[in-house]
């Protein structure tokens, strides 16, 4: 599985920015370890609603599988300034801009000491789409034969267009 999702290698190297909090930014320097948060934090209710949902089997039966607990992320922009992360992010106007690379990112990751041989780290850029087309995708993922964990990761990777700020990354890992 690849760790990257819908990048392409020029992007891997691009800047990317994040608005945190002053004491987010002084955790990450004294432990020297960021933060990633569940899904189910995110402020849109759609988010993570792909791994939430009841799947009907081969045999005819619906069940619900608890992968939507397994995984964390960051959003992360493209965009060095943006108003709608500055709003988002930092309502109260104490956010502080960081900057790196997707590639710097999960490096981070795998050497910053979070890494186990049981998780999987992926950075992906989201795809923005129309209700009717996250539907479709949603469908997609468990319909296909069989559950793939990059489709997984890729689900976290898809939100309403109605949310779009231009180019957003998230980096999610289980």
């Amino acid at each position: 599985m690849s760790l990257f999702l819908n990048l392409t290698d020029k992007q891997r190297n691009s800047p990317i920015y994040r608005i945190i909090k002053p004491d987010r930014l002084f955790e990450l320097f004294d432990k020297r370890e960021g933060v990633l948060v569940h899904p189910s934090r995110w402020e849109d209710p759609y988010e993570n609603f792909i791994l939430r949902s009841k799947v009907r089997g081969s045999d005819g039966k619906t069940r619900q599988y608890d992968y939507h607990k397994n995984f964390y992320g960051q959003c992360w922009t493209l965009n060095k300034a943006s108003d709608a992360m500055w709003r988002i992010y930092s309502h109260d106007h104490q956010g502080i801009r960081i900057k790196t690379t997707v590639q710097k990112l999960i490096m981070g990751l795998y050497n910053g000491g979070v890494y186990r041989p049981d998780m999987f780290c992926v950075i992906g850029k989201v795809d923005y789409l129309t209700e009717q087309k996250l539907l479709k995708f949603a469908n997609g993922i468990y319909y296909n034969g069989k559950i793939s964990k990059e489709n997984l990761f890729r689900s976290l990777l898809v939100k309403r267009k109605a949310l779009q700020c231009k180019s957003k990354f998230n980096s999610s890992f289980t």
